[in-house]
């Protein structure tokens, strides 16, 4: 499935790129603060448990960086990223 293509790429250190759909103009975000029609950098993936169910996440980075997202497992999604989460993933440069 998708999931285990993207995971063995990143295993493999390989580069990945993904894109957002097309939502209005280039110079615009949805709701989330993901830029319309827009391509980003897949940084890593990784996954981990929350209440005995499984979370996948991708993370990716906005070469412009100037749009931030805002919505579910975001920076500022700080009801998510509890500590016993964080700890279920490598740190910031080792991995996720």
């Amino acid at each position: 499935d998708l999931w285990d293509l993207i995971k063995a790429h990143d295993m493999d250190n390989d580069i990945m790129t993904a894109a957002s759909h097309f939502c209005g103009s280039h110079d615009e975000t949805n709701e989330a603060g993901v830029a319309c029609s827009h391509a980003y950098t897949v940084i890593s993936c990784g996954e981990f448990d929350k209440g005995g169910e499984k979370v996948r996440l991708v993370k990716v980075r906005n070469p412009w960086g100037s749009e931030q997202y805002g919505g579910p497992w975001s920076d500022s999604d700080t009801s998510r990223w509890t500590q016993a989460i964080q700890d279920q993933l490598p740190a910031v440069g080792e991995g996720y």
